[in-house]
């Protein structure tokens, strides 16, 4: 069994919000983004780099923090992580072994991607968003999707590579993963229904007015 959760479910005595982790290349992040995965009934917790280039030194420093994120979770109890940048690189490093109690992760345009075919940990669901300009063959236990036409950071709001339409197509697959890895529905057919609106909205909004 992996680190990941079978889509159990929540056990009846664990009544706390489900955790999700957001992993930033910056001490601080957009409070636009954490607001809006509060709205959605997670508990939130922001872990930042000192900068989006970190030294050897700050990399092990952080992987060091990501390996202590399941310690403060009681029995039943799980995590995710929504990770940008190079913290994304450094949260997919991590993740090549078994995590304990992790549930999901999602990575927005890692500096460094995975190797073609690479198989993380069985069971756990990993989404990979990758800016357009980013290449890498794909495969193993990793699913990616290419938003065309954008660059790293669209889907941070105060970053001038946002972009209003990948970054919202991205953030209903991130919902989608997510409440998978926690079982919170268990009908798995919801992620394809979100994923066919979404795509028509895309295409809506894209087509010139």
């Amino acid at each position: 069994m992996s680190s990941a959760t079978q889509t159990t479910g929540f056990l009846s005595f664990n009544r706390r919000p489900p955790t999700i982790h957001i992993l930033g290349t910056d001490p601080t992040i957009a409070p636009q983004l954490l607001a809006a995965y509060r709205a959605e009934s997670f508990s939130v917790h922001y872990h930042g780099l000192p900068s989006p280039t970190p030294s050897e030194k700050d990399s092990k420093a952080f992987k060091a923090l990501l390996k202590t994120l399941p310690d403060p979770l009681a029995l039943g109890e799980y995590f995710a992580i929504v990770a940008f940048g190079a913290a994304a690189t450094l949260a997919l490093q991590v993740a090549q072994k078994p995590w304990n109690k992790l549930a999901a992760l999602v990575a927005y345009y890692p500096s460094l991607l995975p190797s073609p075919g690479f198989k993380y940990p069985s069971g756990l669901p990993l989404v990979l968003h990758l800016a357009g300009a980013q290449q890498a063959g794909t495969g193993g236990s990793t699913r990616a999707f290419w938003y065309r036409g954008t660059e790293p950071g669209f889907a941070e709001e105060d970053l001038e590579e946002w972009d209003e339409v990948a970054a919202g197509l991205a953030w209903s697959r991130t919902l989608a993963v997510v409440r998978k890895g926690f079982g919170i529905s268990s009908e798995f057919e919801m992620e394809d229904l979100v994923e066919q609106h979404n795509k028509r909205e895309f295409l809506l909004l894209a087509l010139p007015c």
